[in-house]
């Protein structure tokens, strides 16, 4: 019964503990703030992740305030600083859509209604509108140094970069313009202050607009730069003259003749970008020719803004990451000759040796062929693996001597062979198939690598290539029946399944 009530209180309390939270925040007349809808686990332990929190603190910018201008500029940029400072975003597309705002250390507010848990981004009005103002008289009179900096440029034409300049300056220039308009209706903000601050940004911002009315009005001249540019293939310097162009500061002629241009633009980039992108696929596939590829990448990465161009560009990193790295698998096909398999007498179980540097000799040697696979684990320029393969003995001994024939039984056998690979060395071992009337023989493999040809041309594991090896094979039933013999071999490797983190 003790339990029983002691379980309850817990559980009356921790009820309380939820259902006494505050309520959520609803006054609109001092502050601005946005909800959000959280899980209950959430709620209960107040950790919303920082990303969320960024999320909804630019949700707050877009509610605060929001304006669209109209303009041709094709960018975007999100910049966050800070988990709990600035919060400032720019984005465009067809149309320039900027938001301007300064969220400085908001309050979050856990709450619920009913059955459902809520997050609060709060800002104090009178606080935002007052950091809101600083930041414009910083930001103005950064952009009022930046204006200057351009205007010596354009004067001096010493500058070949001038209009990507002027195009970015565009940018804070219609976030400031948004702020300044919003501070113009802000209630918390004195006349004098407000006046003060419209005042200071409307004459920097009257300079920037005679600047770009001086830097744009050469209609004429700026034409022949840009039939120039197109004639020598420089299309990222059309792309940026265009875009910094506003229908709005040219004539009716100027805009029809600048669209007959960005016509004949456009045709020529689309040719030159899928002839670019058919050369870039075509060396791709020749692993040679690595500074060839690289320097068309360089080029097509130039016009990375037109259509897809981006994606392309990865792809096409991706695939030379892949073919430019270690292979970690082969396919191998080989050749082996071995001494004849000499047999081992076992007295007792114990396999005597003594006679294998008599017994063997290479006046007679089986030849031999196999065929499988090679797999690397992990960094293949350790070369550590494993391995599968068939191996097929001959049924005839070939001479090397001119020497009689001989009799030996170990011949014209096949095996099944898995194994382990070690740096230089192979390990294999696998069921043997014979017709020598003995159960149960397996053939036991050690190999040791001594020349790789993709080592000599300093491409280890990039290429396919050759390797030599001897080889020391034991066939025995593992009890009394041993047979040992010696060889060396040569074996074509086919490497694949290259991996772009080597």
């Amino acid at each position: 019964m003790q339990r029983f009530v002691f379980l309850l209180t817990v559980f009356w309390a921790l009820s309380y503990s939820v259902s006494g939270q505050v309520a959520c925040f609803d006054n609109t007349s001092s502050h601005y703030f946005v909800t959000k809808k959280i899980k209950k686990s959430t709620f209960k332990k107040r950790n919303l992740d920082e990303s969320e929190k960024i999320e909804l603190k630019r949700d707050l910018v877009n509610q605060i305030t929001t304006s669209i201008s109209v303009i041709s500029l094709k960018s975007s940029q999100n910049t966050v600083k800070g988990n709990v400072g600035e919060y400032t975003s720019i984005n465009s597309t067809d149309a320039y859509i900027t938001s301007s705002a300064v969220i400085n250390n908001p309050d979050w507010v856990y709450c619920r209604s009913g059955s459902n848990y809520y997050v609060q981004c709060i800002v104090n009005k009178k606080d935002f509108e007052n950091d809101l103002m600083s930041s414009l008289n910083v930001k103005s009179k950064v952009f009022e140094g930046l204006t200057q900096k351009l205007n010596n440029a354009f004067r001096n034409k010493n500058s070949e970069d001038i209009f990507t300049r002027l195009r970015d300056l565009k940018k804070e220039y219609y976030s400031i313009t948004n702020g300044m308009n919003f501070i113009a209706s802000a209630n918390t903000i004195s006349s004098e202050e407000r006046s003060r601050i419209i005042n200071q940004i409307t004459t920097i911002l009257g300079t920037f607009d005679k600047l770009e009315v001086q830097i744009l009005s050469n209609f004429d001249n700026k034409l022949v730069d840009l039939q120039r540019f197109l004639s020598n293939q420089q299309y990222a310097e059309v792309e940026t003259l265009i875009a910094a162009y506003r229908f709005d500061n040219l004539s009716p002629t100027q805009q029809i003749r600048l669209n007959e241009f960005k016509d004949k633009y456009y045709k020529a980039l689309s040719i030159y970008s899928q002839q670019q992108e058919s050369q870039i696929r075509k060396l791709i596939r020749k692993r040679d020719q690595t500074k060839e590829v690289d320097q068309l990448i360089h080029n097509f990465d130039k016009i990375s803004y037109y259509s897809n161009n981006q994606k392309k560009i990865e792809q096409f990193q991706n695939v030379l990451a892949r073919r430019r790295g270690l292979a970690k698998s082969t396919l191998f096909i080989g050749l082996n000759v071995n001494a004849p398999y000499l047999a081992l007498p076992n007295t007792n179980g114990t396999i005597n040796l003594n006679q294998l540097g008599e017994g063997l000799d290479f006046e007679h040697v089986l030849p031999s062929y196999h065929v499988g696979l090679k797999h690397f684990i992990s960094d293949p320029s350790k070369r550590i693996g494993v391995s599968f393969g068939y191996v097929s003995y001959a049924n005839t001994f070939l001479k090397m001597k001119n020497v009689d024939d001989i009799s030996n039984p170990i011949k014209n056998f096949t095996s099944l062979q898995a194994g382990l690979i070690l740096g230089p060395f192979e390990f294999n071992y696998g069921p043997a198939q014979t017709d020598l009337g003995i159960d149960d023989l397996k053939l036991i493999s050690t190999k040791f690598g001594l020349l790789r040809t993709d080592k000599l041309t300093e491409k280890f594991g990039k290429i396919n290539y050759l390797n030599v090896f001897i080889s020391a094979d034991l066939l025995t039933n593992l009890k009394n029946e041993n047979y040992f013999t010696l060889g060396f071999g040569l074996n074509y490797n086919l490497a694949f399944n290259r991996s772009a983190r080597f």
